[in-house]
Order: C-alpha cells, then sequence, then structure tokens
C-alpha cells in the first residue's frame, strides 16, 4: 500500500492520546477522523488500546495477525503487530480479544506496568516514522494512563448532551496529570473537545457553559455538532470524515486538528 508508514523511522511529530474516563461521548469517533485527516499529509499509526476493538473495526488491518496484546506479553514482534489499515496512509497497531486479559496482568504488576506500555508506545512511534493517535477504553486503567503519559497531546471529549458530562471529566484530567508527574513527564494540560452538541437545546448550551467557566483555557474552541451523520459512519464503521467530508461536523474536525497541531501539547513527548 502507498504511504505506508514507515518512510521514515526513528522520528515522531505528534501522538495524540483520546482518554476520557467516561464512554458515550465521542471518542473511538474522535480518534477515527482525526487520523483520518491526518494521513491526508502523512503517514499515521493508529494505536487501539481499548480491548472492545471500535478502533480497529473502523481501520481493520489489510491482514490478519497479532496485535497490541501480543506485543505487550512479549508473543510478537512489533514488525508483525503494526500493519497497514484498509485506508490509504494508516498503519494500525490493533486491539486483539486478548487486551482485556493482558492489560489485567499488567495491572498486577504496580509500577513496572506503565513504562512497559510506554516504551511499547515510543517503540511503536519511532518505527511508524509519522504521526500517531492513540484511542483509549473508557477507563483509568494502566493502557490509558500510560498512553497520556506519553502522547504530546491529549485530548478528553466532554458530551454536551448529557447531564452527566462532567462526571468523569475531573478524573480524567486529573490522573492525566498525575500520570505525567509520577513518570517524570512534562506536565502538559489536556484539552477538553466538546462533543455531541447541539447548540439549539438549551441543556446543551448550559453545560458547554460550565465547561467553559471550568475549563476556559483548556476547551478547543470549537465544538462537534450532534447529528445523524455522526451515528451513520458509527454504523458504517468508517470514519466520519471519509464518508460524510461536507458534514459540519467533519469540517468541526479539521477545525479542531488545526488547533490541537497549533497549540499546546509537548514537544519532547518523543
Amino acid at each position: 500500500m502507498a504511504g505506508n508508514a514507515t518512510e521514515n523511522p526513528g522520528v515522531i511529530t505528534v501522538i495524540i492520546a483520546i482518554a476520557s474516563h467516561k464512554g458515550g461521548v465521542g471518542k473511538t469517533t474522535t480518534c477515527a477522523a482525526l487520523a483520518f485527516l491526518l494521513a491526508k499529509t502523512k503517514p499515521v499509526l493508529l494505536i487501539d488500546m481499548d480491548p472492545q476493538s471500535n478502533a480497529t473495526s473502523i481501520f481493520p488491518p489489510e491482514v490478519d495477525g497479532p496485535g497490541l496484546a501480543e506485543l505487550l506479553a512479549g508473543e510478537a514482534k512489533l514488525a508483525d503487530c503494526v500493519r497497514p489499515s484498509m485506508l490509504p496512509d494508516i498503519s494500525i497497531l490493533p486491539a486483539t480479544s486478548a487486551l482485556g486479559a493482558v492489560e489485567s496482568d499488567l495491572a498486577r504488576r504496580d509500577d513496572a506496568g506503565l513504562p512497559a506500555i510506554m516504551a511499547a508506545i515510543r517503540k511503536a512511534a519511532k518505527a511508524a516514522g509519522g504521526d500517531v493517535v492513540i484511542d483509549t477504553a473508557p477507563s483509568l486503567a494502566p493502557l490509558a494512563l500510560a498512553a497520556m503519559a506519553t502522547a504530546t497531546h491529549v485530548i478528553v471529549p466532554a458530551a454536551t448532551n448529557s447531564g452527566f458530562a462532567l462526571d468523569g471529566l475531573e478524573r480524567t484530567l486529573e490522573a492525566c496529570q498525575e500520570v505525567r508527574s509520577i513518570m517524570r513527564r512534562p506536565r502538559i494540560v489536556p484539552m477538553i473537545l466538546a462533543t455531541l452538541h447541539a447548540a439549539r437545546t438549551a441543556s446543551c448550551r448550559a453545560i458547554l457553559g460550565t465547561l467553559e467557566e471550568q475549563h476556559g483555557a483548556a476547551l478547543i474552541p470549537r465544538t462537534i455538532p450532534r447529528g445523524v451523520a455522526v451515528e451513520q459512519a458509527e454504523i458504517m464503521r468508517r470514519p466520519l470524515p471519509d464518508v460524510f467530508p461536507k458534514n459540519p461536523a467533519s469540517k468541526a474536525y479539521k477545525s479542531v486538528l488545526d488547533y490541537i497541531i497549533s497549540h499546546g501539547g509537548d514537544a519532547r513527548g518523543n
């Protein structure tokens, strides 16, 4: 496949981790959209750290084989785990059915687990030679913590269509800062992305207002609108900008990506 992410080994530009302690906030939708848009200009490696494998279903590898679980367990080599996806210029380190068990084992290793995962992320990123996008599970388990500790940019989606939107937000932000401090990583401020937003709905506007009041400096100044297209792309297992490039949400993701690249981040993340 043209543009396989192995053309410039050893160089890491951006590592974007999408993380949230709460599910149903558009985390994988955001991951897929950003990976697809990044791949328009350079090779991208997508690392699926969610045992549910949703990102892997959107970017299935061209051939079957081992994935992140087997890599972390020492059962497979990196070169066998990172494979071209079915979409151009995007390689994937997929999640497989064994990932949940491997993560549980890593969780029992106390402080040894996080460095092992972080080392695997860095090794995969350097081998890829392009930008990296990481999808994480809705948890604060070792895989998600390691992704937040390693990333140059941490994006935390917050759905404004739910009264529970703020429930997991504080815990996610605190965990990110804490784990980066413990692992002696530069302490960056994660970026909050308001998702599933219906501007005409009073409750959505109220929740967005709360986000602006409490986290204004960290809030990305562009919301992702809620719509049928977003749901259809999820059903189709395709990146939203791929199937509906002119949709307002797709255009919003392009603006969000531009903002992410030009603001914040940690150039020392690699």
